[in-house]
């Protein structure tokens, strides 16, 4: 009997150290960041006119709020092309394309405007602007423009 016990216990160490080792956090983090270069530079390949003048890469348009807000989210690759979004002259507006109507940001007295307005933006960053949508006007898969200053950004889907 303690033969069998000390067969059993020789197989599952040698079978312990017979195993290949797992990739350190190092090599997984170094995979997940190369992975993450690759598909940020296939979307640059793919950006509006404002998004390349902005040096921004638009991510989401989402509900937000059971309904009554939308999320709208962006990411900076370029922090001195994006200066004019942390801005505070302009005033962003969204345009409901099907009715025409204009939502903006609201700017609640206790809280303040609902958007991010860093002295200036950081790269490899995302950032946020909640635009009011009174009466849940704007649905999923509706589509949208998001106006800030001169630039817009057409044509967006919402999620």
């Amino acid at each position: 009997m303690r033969k069998i016990w000390c067969l059993i216990l020789l197989l599952s160490l040698t079978g312990a150290c017979a195993q290949r080792p797992s990739a350190t956090r190092t090599d997984r983090l170094k995979a997940v960041q190369t992975e993450e270069t690759v598909q940020s530079v296939e979307a640059a390949q793919e950006l509006s006119e404002a998004e390349k003048a902005l040096g921004v890469r638009v991510e989401t348009v989402r509900l937000a709020a059971a309904g009554y807000m939308l999320d709208f989210r962006y990411y900076v690759y370029d922090s001195e092309k994006s200066r004019p979004l942390a801005s505070k002259k302009f005033f962003p507006y969204l345009i409901h394309q099907r009715t025409g109507a204009y939502l903006g940001i609201p700017a609640p007295a206790k809280v303040g405007s609902l958007r991010q307005k860093p002295r200036s933006h950081y790269p490899d960053r995302s950032y946020f602007m909640l635009f009011a949508n009174p009466g849940g006007l704007v649905k999923r898969g509706d589509r949208v423009t998001i106006v800030v200053g001169k630039y817009r950004f057409e044509n967006l889907v919402v999620q």
